[in-house]
């Protein structure tokens, strides 16, 4: 009898020892996958975009340099290379082929701003996507491994506790439902992943160009948008638009996780007054709707018919919701991001259903993606006060 209960004894130490490398095991590979699954996939060169349309310049003292033009601007232009590098040059400074060229880039610029038939995306270098963040599939794997490794650990509590197993078995329970919880609220919070947020871009991916880190989804592009621009303003600005470069450090950030506003600041004629306060998903920026001299810029017939202009910048930007972008893609997708980390629908509410009744801010909560903003016809047009935090 001794000798049997000496042997069970022995068979269950080996199965808890077992059972111990099993967890540590788990846990490392947990550990493991939790670094390099959320550790940023680095670029070679921050803000490098693929220029297609890069030239070999020649200058007027022999010299040559290899670059894409960015903007032409009063006899300055600005080319840059493949580090991302930029130069301004004076247009005298060119041959006379290459001034030529200029040229030539300027008259798309005019057919473009006359109405006329024109090759706009010649005008400027194609951006393409980019990516440094994990992908779909990598994050249900990492959620089911670390799932599993915590039912490991549970398993393990109750079965080393040898003789009161009943004494563990509330804090396992308590463990996996945690960590069920947790699963759930991060799939709910679906207007935070910056996957979802990148597709409401992927119609437009000729025009803008995407990244991410754990803190903010950027968006590149140079501000020109698909469509035809400067027609139908009434209160003509003399203004040309011409590529910005919002690009690198310079590209729109828009926080992966909005805080909400204990004090929601308005986007009236007093605040806001200056910069965009969203951006649209055809990387467009969008302005208060109010000019900086304080009046409603669609009211005073400075927009034209897609609810934009030049600035004294000569860059183009919004000034009421794009709403002509509605309908491009399903209604699932926003139209554009406010700055403050919410995203701004046609219409209609995600799902297709009619629009709900919005909120002081112009918008509502909703339980599956949470908040957002609606654009509209008559102001505020889409967002009357920011909902979430942002810096003015």
């Amino acid at each position: 009898m001794n000798a049997l209960h000496q042997r069970i004894t022995t068979i269950r130490e080996q199965a808890y020892s077992s059972l111990r490398m099993c967890v540590t095991t788990g846990l490392t590979i947990v550990l493991f996958a939790t670094f390099f699954l959320n550790t940023p996939v680095l670029r070679a060169h921050e803000g490098h975009y693929a220029h297609p349309h890069a030239k070999v310049w020649t200058l007027s003292d022999g010299s040559h340099y290899r670059g894409s033009l960015m903007t032409v601007h009063d006899g300055t232009i600005i080319l840059e290379n493949s580090h991302g590098d930029i130069r301004r040059l004076q247009l005298s400074e060119l041959c006379n082929a290459d001034r030529a060229r200029i040229n030539a880039y300027l008259q798309r610029i005019q057919a473009i701003n006359m109405n006329a038939p024109a090759n706009t995306t010649a005008a400027y270098p194609r951006v393409t996507q980019t990516n440094t963040s994990v992908s779909d599939a990598h994050l249900r794997a990492y959620f089911i491994l670390l799932f599993m490794a915590l039912a490991l650990g549970a398993c393990y509590s109750i079965f080393s506790t040898k003789r009161r197993p009943w004494v563990s078995i509330p804090g396992a329970i308590m463990l996996l439902a945690l960590t069920a919880g947790f699963t759930k609220e991060y799939i709910k919070k679906s207007s935070t992943n910056p996957l979802t947020i990148d597709s409401a871009f992927a119609a437009f991916r000729q025009h803008v160009t995407t990244s991410w880190d754990g803190t903010y989804f950027r968006v590149g592009s140079l501000g020109i948008p698909e469509h035809e621009m400067m027609t139908g303003i009434t209160a003509w600005q003399q203004q040309v638009p011409i590529p910005q470069c919002y690009t690198g450090s310079n590209a729109w950030s828009i926080p992966l996780n909005p805080v909400v506003s204990s004090n929601p600041i308005p986007v009236n004629p007093d605040h806001f007054s200056r910069g965009a306060v969203a951006i649209a998903v055809n990387g467009v920026s969008i302005f208060n709707p109010y000019t900086n001299t304080g009046v409603d810029a669609f009211l005073d017939g400075q927009l034209d018919k897609w609810g934009g202009h030049s600035g004294r910048a000569d860059d183009y930007h919004y000034h009421t919701a794009p709403m002509h972008l509605y309908g491009k893609q399903p209604a699932r997708f926003p139209i554009a991001y406010a700055f403050d980390g919410y995203p701004v629908y046609g219409t209609s509410e995600p799902d297709g259903s009619a629009m709900r009744t919005l909120d002081a801010q112009h918008g509502h909560d909703d339980p599956e993606i949470g908040y957002h903003y609606h654009g509209s016809a008559a102001a505020p047009y889409m967002i009357a006060a920011f909902h979430g935090v942002v810096t003015e």
